[in-house]
């Protein structure tokens, strides 16, 4: 009897089935912010050009990791004040920075004076006396802003805008990214492999028109856009969705731009990220490498009922095939591996099942317990016998006990489940299930078992 197949496609976004703490997590930093303001006039006289400054500053006040602590605490003030302010704690680098900022304009205007001897040559002149005075005003703004906090992941953004006399102000932008496993910035080489530029520099484009609406060359350059290539550029910060590059005045074109920003989600930039860099994580298991669209495929014949559901969309169709590969194996066999996951659950039954009127009923499904950065977890349920599978989506295998675990870790983990352990096992992003049987699982938290990992362990990345 020929059998009847129903394909039902479910696209899964990712969060459905993945551990959302395993990268979304908040870390424990708390901040602080302190503000300061000074004005000072020429000679202490109101009805001269003055110098401004207004200064808000946010910092971390604690963190868990006291090393790292320390070291992000220097690179904020490195990064807002100056190296030279690295040793203050921040509110007096915050005074001590306003007070140098005020002394330097009174030393170049007032103490030289400067301002007195030119003053004197316009005095009876109130026109030229007013121009003057502009042209010896000073003022500054600066703020940052924690762009980003989740996970192992700080983005910083500060904004400075500082007016030195003339037509205008100007203005400019640093941001930065913070990587609280090392306590180090993130430099775009640290993210990007090398010979990169110009694809990175083509999505830089692309994102750019895509952003603006532009349908044109002719369009952007009518806005005031005027360069050849955009370059990629080590300021930039990171949030959830993907990379945003900043351009300060004149980067990019006219001055009328202003800054410019850029994002480019993850899901374009992931083919060209180095998979040790921590924003490589996010990439994968965030927006793009991770971000498999599943479907399922139901065979109803008789008394059997097979739902099998398996990886559909990956954006790295070599790996996708591997991976269709492993789901078919585990759950039907090796006889049945070279089959594609629609005509897998068909060529089971006609294998397992040649006279359909003696068969008894027969329920197969998968349960799936984690999807998340390069690991997926699932179950396969059958009569009588649960299977747990752990694929490593880097090898496109699935892992083993000794995959996971130190050579010497064996007994340990043995006196941890009182029991021997089993290449029967699943993971939740939490730890790690043995099955023994159905009904006797064994649950080891990634607490108890992270001491025995190996270093290369693909569990050290669940949590």
């Amino acid at each position: 009897m020929k059998s009847k197949i129903l394909f039902v496609l479910i696209f899964l976004c990712l969060p459905v089935w993945c551990n959302a703490q395993a990268i979304y997590k908040k870390n424990s930093i708390r901040y602080s912010g302190v503000e300061e303001k000074r004005i000072y006039h020429l000679y202490n006289k109101k009805k001269n050009p003055s110098c401004s400054i207004k200064i808000n500053y946010f910092y971390p006040e604690f963190y868990t990791q006291n090393v790292v602590s320390q070291t992000i605490d220097r690179i904020f003030l490195s990064d807002f004040f100056g190296q030279e302010y690295v040793a203050l704690s921040p509110k007096e680098a915050i005074k001590k920075y306003a007070e140098n900022y005020i002394n330097q304009y009174k030393e170049k205007f007032e103490l030289s004076r400067l301002y007195a001897e030119e003053s004197e040559k316009v005095k009876e002149n109130e026109e030229a006396q007013q121009d003057m005075d502009v042209l010896y005003t000073q003022e500054k703004i600066m703020r940052n802003t924690i762009f980003f906090n989740q996970g192992d992941i700080i983005s910083m953004v500060i904004n400075v805008y500082e007016f030195t006399g003339g037509v205008h102000g100007s203005a400019f932008t640093r941001g930065s990214i913070l990587d609280l496993r090392t306590g180090k910035k993130i430099k775009y080489e640290d993210v990007f492999y090398e010979n990169t530029q110009d694809s990175i520099s083509n999505l830089l484009y692309s994102n750019l028109l895509k952003a603006r609406k532009y349908q044109s060359e002719d369009e952007m350059t009518a806005d005031g856009f005027d360069f050849d290539t955009i370059p990629p550029t080590d300021n930039f910060v990171a949030d959830d969705e993907g990379l945003t590059f900043i351009y300060d005045p004149y980067e990019l074109g006219a001055y009328v731009l202003g800054i410019v920003e850029i994002s480019v989600p993850y899901s374009d930039l992931v083919y060209y990220m180095k998979p040790e860099c921590t924003l490589f994580r996010w990439a994968e298991s965030s927006h793009a490498g991770n971000q498999i669209k599943f479907g399922t495929t139901v065979l109803q014949q008789d008394s059997v009922l097979i739902q099998f559901t398996y990886p559909t969309v990956y954006h790295n169709s070599t790996v996708l095939q591997k991976l269709q590969k492993v789901f078919v194996e585990n759950a039907f066999g090796k006889e049945i591996s070279s089959f594609s996951p629609t005509d897998a659950p068909g060529a089971f039954y006609n294998k397992e099942f040649p006279n359909p009127e003696k068969t008894t009923i027969y329920l197969q499904t998968n349960t799936f317990y984690y999807n998340w950065n390069n690991l997926i977890s699932y179950t396969v349920e059958k009569p009588n016998r649960q299977e747990g599978f752990i694929v490593d989506m880097q090898t496109q295998k699935n892992c083993v006990f000794s995959d996971l675990f130190r050579p010497d870790s064996r007994k340990e983990i043995a006196r941890l489940l009182k029991n021997e352990p089993t290449d029967n096992f699943y993971t939740d992003g939490n730890g790690i299930t043995f099955i023994y049987s159905p009904t006797q699982k064994i649950t080891l938290s990634y607490t108890e078992i992270e001491p025995f990992l190996r270093e290369n362990s693909p569990l050290l990345h669940t949590n």
